[in-house]
C-alpha cells in the first residue's frame, strides 16, 4: 500500500509506478470489441465505448448446442421413416 506524499516531500522509488505500468504498447491483454471494433481489456464485460455487453463466444455456443442432438435425432428418424415407406411402396 502506498502512502500519500506531502507536496514538499520527495517520492521514494517504491512509491513510483513501474516502467511496465507506464507503457501503452502492451496490446497482449487488449482485444477488439466485436461491436465497435475499439480496443478494450480482455476481461471487460461491457464495452466502455459502445456500452454493448461482451459475451464470451464459448458461452453463446452453449445455448446453440442444446438443439444439436434433437435435430440429429429428428433427421435420423425422418430418414428411417422415408426408408420404410420407400420399401413398402416397391
Amino acid at each position: 500500500m502506498t502512502r500519500d506524499a506531502e507536496p514538499s516531500e520527495p517520492l521514494d522509488e517504491k512509491d513510483l509506478p513501474l516502467e511496465q505500468d507506464l507503457r501503452d504498447d502492451d496490446q497482449a491483454e487488449m482485444v477488439r470489441c466485436p461491436h465497435c471494433d475499439k480496443f478494450i481489456y480482455e476481461e471487460t464485460l461491457k464495452c466502455p465505448h459502445c456500452e454493448e455487453w461482451i459475451i464470451d463466444r464459448a458461452a453463446s455456443e452453449v445455448g446453440r448446442s442444446k438443439w444439436f442432438w434433437p435435430i440429429v435425432i429428428a433427421i435420423g428418424a425422418a430418414m428411417i421413416l422415408v426408408t420404410l415407406i420407400a420399401k413398402s411402396i416397391l
